[in-house]
């Protein structure tokens, strides 16, 4: 797969990512506005009933189970939507990697920069504009723990087999 194809592929993804959460945008907009309203009529119920003495309690029990309904169908949207803006994200860093616009993006690793080490600071393999910034897709301290020590270890003095002819 060419650099073309790849990037051809990741404009399509993000396009797909980015029509996603507009339509989970208009969703939690939708649920947010309706939970007010329905809210709003709940208040304006009880108020009525405290008032007046009629109708009976028992009629708030459908807004409230409504409330709880959209509550929960809100939840649901609502982490819908930050999985796809992870996807957006995702996805562009993944672009910016393609069209070499990565620099200056994402961890450093700065902090696993040992002072003493043979080649870290000849091969720029922490900080800003670094191989561990390019290569970098951990998200938990221990994955970047673990990029960091392999690319601090020296390799291997074994020849390389040699190619099959």
């Amino acid at each position: 797969m060419t650099s073309a194809d790849s990037a051809a592929e990741y404009a399509q993804r993000l396009a797909a990512r980015q029509g996603t959460a507009r339509i989970l945008e208009r969703r939690h907009f939708w649920l947010g506005n309706t939970r007010v309203a329905v809210l709003a009529m709940i208040a304006l119920l009880v108020w009525r009933i405290i008032r007046s003495g009629s109708p009976s309690w028992y009629w708030l029990i459908p807004g409230i189970l409504l409330f709880a309904v959209l509550g929960k169908v809100h939840s649901r949207v609502l982490r819908a939507l930050d999985k796809a803006s992870r996807a957006i994200r995702w996805y562009q860093w993944g672009q910016a990697r393609i069209e070499d616009r990565w620099s200056g993006m994402g961890e450093t690793g700065a902090e696993f920069r040992p002072p003493d080490h043979l080649y870290a600071e000849d091969l720029d393999i922490f900080g800003a504009g670094s191989l561990f910034q390019l290569l970098s897709v951990a998200r938990s301290r221990m994955g970047k723990e673990s990029l960091a020590g392999w690319m601090l270890s020296l390799a291997s003095a074994q020849p390389a087999p040699a190619s099959a002819e």
